[in-house]
């Protein structure tokens, strides 16, 4: 009752309207108006929740607006009314009228002109947006309601009863909650010693358990040191049974009530939180995500059935994969890969995840993804430096004691060299070409390497030019070789 918003007249509260009236046209004044003024009324259940001021011409214009307007039943009926006149007195006589009707939680609500009407004839026309917003606990019902209405054995429940029922169902619905929490407790209790763990919270603690899982991993005891902590796990318990015999079995706490339950496992849940406290919406969000990620691989998957060439390219490397793990000697192989991987994962888990988990905003600057494209972007610059480097090295032993050759090969070339493109002088395109200033430049910086001046790298151009090399297409310098 408290959720749904309980009145005193046992009502509940199932979400709010927000209700606009922004302005009429084409609107027919009475024959007994005393005046040409127009004002609108919009009323709800018979309640006048609305009343905008007079206004004056057969366009009006009011802009009025009311907002958290509350809503008791599912069937909405909103009733639009204009009037003539200056204020609400007796004085004012109806000019039209106008039903709106929707249900909370199915449609989304009006934004549009209303034909107004009154004695069957056409009164004008007002513009009225409707906004209902709902409750998580009014969406709920009406999650219940379409399934009772859809499935033909079930219950009809009418919307008194199912308002009835509801605060029960979500109270039996947080008690199934409380109760995995309170039968998770161990699984909560590690989750949190591994979470305290993973963020550093004790360092020398962290420091060790990083240390040591690395040197397990890496030193192939994986089998080795879970078989002793089964062993440890095993003999604490033997302990126990040997100090006290009379006491093999100990009984679980007994709850007079469902609360008392509910109260425990909010205590463990406190006591085993990592973290600052979710709202409830967050928690609903992140298993919404959650669901969207299993559907979105479902709907793969299905993809790739219907799909027959991925389909047999998939089934083909499956059986690939199955008659290499047939030969016995890639089986360590793949063990060993295994094995640095998880090392690999168990650092991660200690250095990245931990900053991406305490600093969001770290992990949009520096994220996996971001540092494997940089990465990736590096490695291809180093690998076309290289080439180049390599090309350049050719052409060197290429053109050996022949400096002005080298040099021509080198400005000419097509991935390193002066940029050669078409050009247009005088409406007349030239093909195949470049300025000469661009040549004095590239020579400066690659040939010479900006250590002389920039004179030296002109008199090497002109060199070129006189060689013959290079001949002359404009006037104002562009040469091809």
């Amino acid at each position: 009752a408290r959720l749904l918003g309980k009145r005193d007249d046992d009502q509940y509260e199932l979400g709010s309207l927000s209700i606009d009236v922004v302005a009429a046209r084409d609107l027919v004044r009475p024959k007994k108006a005393v005046d040409g003024f127009f004002f609108a009324v919009v009323r709800v259940a018979g309640e006048a929740v609305l009343v905008s001021g007079a206004r004056d011409g057969v366009a009006p214009r009011w802009e009025a607006s009311v907002s958290d307007v509350p809503l008791y039943a599912r069937d909405v009926a909103v009733h639009v009314a204009v009037y003539s006149g200056a204020d609400t007195s007796n004085t004012s006589r109806l000019v039209g009228e106008h039903v709106v009707r929707f249900t909370v939680g199915v449609d989304d609500g009006v934004d549009e002109w209303l034909e107004l009407d009154r004695k069957k004839k056409d009164a004008g026309r007002v513009h009225v947006v409707l906004r209902p917003r709902i409750n998580t606990a009014s969406s709920f019902l009406s999650t219940i309601a379409t399934g009772a209405r859809a499935e033909e054995n079930d219950e009809e429940l009418t919307k008194t009863q199912l308002i009835r029922v509801a605060p029960g169902l979500l109270k039996d619905l947080r008690y199934s909650v409380m109760r995995v929490i309170y039968a998770a407790e161990p699984l909560l209790v590690m989750r949190k010693n591994i979470m305290e763990l993973l963020l550093w919270q004790s360092k020398p603690g962290s420091f060790v358990a990083l240390v040591a899982a690395e040197y397990v991993i890496l030193s192939n005891l994986i089998v080795p040191f879970a078989a002793l902590c089964a062993l440890v796990y095993a003999g604490t318990r033997v302990l126990i049974v040997v100090r006290t015999p009379g006491r093999v079995f100990v009984p679980g706490p007994e709850f007079a009530s469902k609360q008392e339950l509910i109260d425990e496992a909010g205590r463990i849940k406190d006591r085993t939180r990592v973290g600052a406290r979710t709202s409830l919406v967050t928690d609903v969000k992140k298993v919404l995500k959650y669901l969207e990620r299993a559907a979105d691989a479902l709907e793969r998957v299905r993809a790739l059935e219907n799909d027959q060439r991925k389909l047999v390219y998939v089934i083909g490397a499956l059986g690939v994969l199955a008659l290499l793990a047939s030969y016995v000697a890639l089986v360590p192989l793949a063990l060993l890969v295994a094995r640095y991987a998880l090392a690999v994962v168990v650092l991660y888990l200690f250095t990245l995840w931990s900053m991406y988990k305490q600093f969001p905003d770290f992990k949009r600057q520096y994220g996996v993804g971001v540092l494997a494209r940089k990465a990736l972007a590096l490695l291809k610059g180093h690998a076309s430096t290289m080439s180049t480097q390599l090309r350049a090295r050719g052409l060197r032993e290429r053109f050996k004691g022949d400096a002005t050759a080298l040099a021509l090969a080198r400005a000419t070339h097509p991935e390193f060299g002066v940029r050669v493109r078409d050009r247009k002088q005088n409406l007349v395109r030239v093909h195949d070409a470049f300025v000469g200033a661009e040549l004095v430049d590239w020579m400066w910086h690659h040939v010479t390497l900006e250590t002389r001046p920039r004179d030296d790298a002109y008199e090497l151009a002109v060199a070129l030019y006189k060689t013959g090399a290079l001949r002359q297409r404009s006037h104002l310098g562009a040469a091809a070789a």
